[in-house]
């Protein structure tokens, strides 16, 4: 586990905690959704490298994610932000989720393949998985060209890396030592 993900796993917990109490699962994700994408964003503006203050950032980020947070979501980034962790919220997020999955007895599993897959390999795929984990399965497919063919199956810790790119790499190096 990398120190970013072990930093927001607690963090991803509380939210946890928190929205299962008042029965919010469904809205804290999309919050934190929006939020990662607005920090993302924010992150990448020539504007926000000049701004240090952190309560000046988290305010910037209220401020830009406006009615689509609630004032519960509003403390949790401000909690962030006083910490120096708002730069953790994607991997927050993919905590939270996580942690949703698992109560729900849903594993999200992340597939990047080098071609959009056709509904057919999806249901397979699905399929193969949910007799693996013996849960319901949900995917989360993107599409990366450079993996050239295969896929690589991401589930929380775990990857998998079946991609023509990874055994190419995987044979350079070999071949080089």
């Amino acid at each position: 586990m990398s120190d970013e993900n072990s930093i927001a796993r607690p963090y991803a917990k509380a939210a946890f905690e928190f929205a299962k109490e008042h029965d919010s699962l469904a809205s804290w994700s999309d919050m934190l959704a929006f939020a990662s994408q607005v920090i993302d964003e924010l992150q990448a503006s020539e504007v926000m490298a000049s701004v240090s203050d952190k309560a000046v950032w988290s305010q910037i980020v209220v401020d830009v994610c406006g009615e689509n947070i609630d004032p519960y979501f509003t403390n949790f980034l401000k909690i962030l932000a006083e910490n120096d962790r708002l730069f953790l919220i994607t991997d927050i997020k993919a905590s939270f989720e996580e942690i949703v999955a698992s109560f729900q007895r849903t594993k999200l599993v992340s597939v990047i393949v080098a071609e959009p897959l056709q509904l057919s390999q999806a249901e397979n795929l699905t399929k193969a998985l949910e007799a693996k984990y013996q849960c319901s399965i949900e995917l989360d497919i993107d599409v990366n060209e450079e993996l050239m063919g295969g896929m690589v199956l991401k589930d929380g810790e775990t990857v998998l890396d079946g991609s023509i790119k990874h055994a190419v790499d995987s044979l350079s190096s070999r071949l080089h030592s």
